[in-house]
């Protein structure tokens, strides 16, 4: 069905819309039972976001001030089941009353959709009508965001599903949380973390050794990630989106390769942790990942005399797995109530950008058209 071609929002839908962003994210539990071993969570959650200035540099689209650049509405959806009474009264259940588990599990389904591709400033409907397919893929979707189980036996712990798995201690920067990816399509780096994960189907599982020396709580937890079964790395902001990164515009196609679904693109880790002397948790960690962001760089087509012109080179986009080892601290101080955090970490071959070992191509003997010139 042809999608009908909409302008700028009226007066009246401007100030609905306004009015709406301003309530906050409604929310509400219920339990099924009167053991409350079934509940149902409902949050629905609407956010505006305006252009407070207008674009500079390479800012794509040029956004003026005053432009609606999100309206993203979400409905989310979770079941938390606990089969401790269902387990000593099903026949079906009766491994887990002769191993002596205890067993729940959690279901999420998300609602998603931003609307500013549809009814927002004209700028993000021509984006989307150039690109349907990238912008429909992420603008409205309807996932079944989580869906785990959990297995525990006194200090054992399981957990098997789709999930999410932060290890980090920061807000914004992430150095121990790049377990999981993040959505580069919305909210830019101060959205809040929890919503901008993307849950894995993986394994996790913990063990508490209790105290030891001076360590109390010492725990041994690690998790797996099959790449069989998931190696989804962060999608790419499309161009025309107010997410996507300023950049020049480039003469040199793309190619993006994303890790292939097999063993070796497995994300996989482990961390101990424990509490020191009166509140002083203490973890340290190491795992391998595939970061945010992709690393890039331009290919050439091999065995060419000369490159004629930009269509004998592309960009290419990847990512490399990277491991990282690292450790995170906080600290409760409870007469002021404040908590302090801290994390360090070190990442092992992580691509990075060296001019002077990058930028060689003007330093062959192979011609280069002036559009490559200007690049390197």
């Amino acid at each position: 069905m042809k999608r009908e071609k909409i302008g700028k929002p009226g007066g009246a839908l401007a100030i609905a819309l306004f009015c709406l962003a301003l309530l906050p994210a409604a929310a509400g539990a219920f339990y099924l039972d009167e053991k409350q071993t079934l509940e149902f969570v409902g949050k629905a959650q609407t956010r505006a976001s305006i252009r407070l200035n207008d674009a500079e540099g390479f800012t794509s689209p040029d956004v003026s001030a005053g432009d609606l650049v999100q309206h993203r509405n979400l409905v989310l959806i979770e079941v938390d089941h606990n089969l401790e009474y269902l387990r000593e009264h099903l026949d079906v259940l009766f491994p887990l009353r002769l191993l002596g588990l205890n067993a729940k599990y959690h279901l999420a389904a998300r609602f998603l959709y931003e609307g500013i591709y549809d009814y927002g400033p004209e700028m993000f409907q021509r984006a989307r009508e150039r690109d349907p397919e990238n912008f429909d893929e992420f603008k409205q979707s309807y996932d079944l965001w989580e869906l785990y189980a959990d297995l525990s036996r006194g200090p054992f712990f399981v957990r098997l599903g789709k999930q999410n798995l932060a290890w980090g201690e920061t807000d914004i920067f992430r150095l121990l949380d790049y377990i999981n990816p993040l959505d580069n399509t919305f909210g830019g780096p101060f959205e809040d973390l929890d919503d901008r994960r993307m849950p894995l189907w993986m394994i996790r599982s913990s063990y508490n050794l209790g105290t030891i020396g001076p360590v109390s709580t010492l725990t041994i937890e690690g998790f797996w990630v099959p790449g069989q079964l998931d190696a989804h790395v962060s999608p790419l902001t499309p161009a025309g989106s107010p997410y996507a990164p300023p950049a020049p515009a480039s003469p040199l196609a793309m190619r993006v390769l994303t890790p292939e679904r097999e063993m070796s693109s497995s994300r996989w880790g482990a961390r101990v942790m424990g509490i020191l002397g009166g509140g002083l948790n203490v973890a340290l960690a190491h795992y391998s990942t595939f970061l945010d962001t992709p690393a890039a760089r331009v290919a050439v087509t091999p065995d060419l005399p000369a490159l004629l012109s930009p269509t004998d080179a592309w960009q290419e986009l990847s990512w490399p797995d990277v491991q990282i080892t690292g450790a995170s601290v906080n600290y409760w101080e409870s007469p002021l109530d404040v908590v302090i955090r801290s994390e360090l970490a070190w990442f092992w071959n992580e691509p990075v950008f060296i001019p002077e070992e990058n930028l060689k191509l003007s330093d062959t003997n192979i011609p280069l058209p002036p559009a490559l010139l200007d690049l390197v």
